[in-house]
């Protein structure tokens, strides 16, 4: 496959396509080779981050990191002058090391990791114990049965 480092390759039955990764958009060549060129996304300047506002958003090449690098340490430091490392999904604040659900997402689960909060689908193998057995997997639902439908 001829796809760039930063996008994955999905395989379709007989030909394949390259999905850009987290923290890249795509581009479509104008060449109609259909090929993809992933470029970074500035999460810092299109407010996509999950930084605290006392923390400083810094872009990196696929995502973000944050820092408190920015705040000089004061003689008589209050609470105005700290700096969290914590995230904020939704307008809440997410403590350092927590997971939590979003709300305008059930099924996914997000931590929180010096103010980046990475977020992940359930694993819906039904044949491994642990797998979600749920509405965010509804083919592990024993009482689940599939249907043939006609196109039509």
């Amino acid at each position: 496959h001829n796809c760039q480092p930063s996008a994955v390759c999905v395989n379709m039955p007989g030909w394949y396509y390259c999905r850009c990764k987290p923290g890249y958009r795509s581009t479509i060549l104008p060449d109609n080779t259909l090929a993809t060129t992933c470029t970074d996304l500035d999460e810092c300047s299109n407010g996509s981050h999950s930084c605290h506002p006392s923390a400083l958003c810094v872009n990196v090449e696929g995502g973000f990191q944050c820092t408190c690098s920015h705040k000089p340490l004061s003689e008589n430091p209050g609470p105005e002058d700290e700096c969290k490392l914590s995230c904020m999904l939704e307008g809440n604040e997410i403590e350092n090391g927590m997971m939590v659900t979003p709300h305008s997402a059930p099924c996914k689960r997000c931590t929180c990791e010096n103010g980046v909060l990475s977020c992940s689908e359930p694993r819906c193998d039904c044949s491994v114990p642990g797998s979600e057995r749920n509405r965010c997997c509804p083919q592990c639902d024993p009482r689940a049965a599939c249907k043939h439908q006609e196109l039509r």
